[in-house]
């Protein structure tokens, strides 16, 4: 489990003739003192790693982590840079919880789970009043962008893989100046 945030990625990249557009090369992951590679289907549970500001919901849970685990915040950068001074310092169920995804997240979390009932009762925030406005809505934002962002779902078992991501049609031509 690397430390995502904006810092720790690297992104090795060609200007393009003009000058306006960029060929990313490769991207990688940096600071990896608390870095556990897993066996597949293993979870860490417990330990909180990395930077609380950039945890995906089943690290502020304490639930089960893994790979996918690494998908949410990187997800969450992109939307930073994306939206550029639009900091987001807390998970937001409305932007990044669709019904499903809030589902598997329970799922991760565990009904033993102290945080479990307090996910729960998040719920209760929306009603016809006040309605969920998830990112896939968004409608100002390219729809490529929309969809490369369900790496931010909730569940885990649901988020974009990093290959995935990487070989995406949005950063293929995402204007990444």
């Amino acid at each position: 489990m690397p430390n995502i945030k904006p810092g720790n990625i690297l992104v090795d990249y060609e200007e393009m003739t003009g000058g306006n557009d960029l060929a990313i090369k490769s991207v990688q992951i940096s600071d990896l003192e608390d870095a556990v590679l897993f066996p597949p289907g293993k979870n860490l549970k417990g330990c909180p790693c990395g930077n609380q500001l950039w945890r995906s919901p089943e690290f502020w849970a304490r639930a089960r982590r893994n790979t996918p685990s690494d998908i949410f915040p990187f997800g969450v950068v992109i939307i930073i840079y994306v939206m550029l001074d639009d900091m987001i310092f807390r998970v937001n169920i409305s932007n990044f919880g669709d019904e499903d995804g809030f589902k598997g997240l329970l799922w991760y979390v565990g009904e033993d789970n102290r945080i479990f009932n307090r996910l729960v009762g998040i719920t209760a925030d929306f009603d016809a009043q006040r309605l969920r406005k998830p990112f896939s809505v968004w409608h100002y934002v390219s729809v490529e962008l929309r969809d490369l962002v369900k790496m931010t779902n909730l569940d885990p078992s649901r988020r974009i893989t990093a290959r995935g991501a990487l070989d995406h049609p949005w950063f293929r031509r995402a204007d990444l100046r």
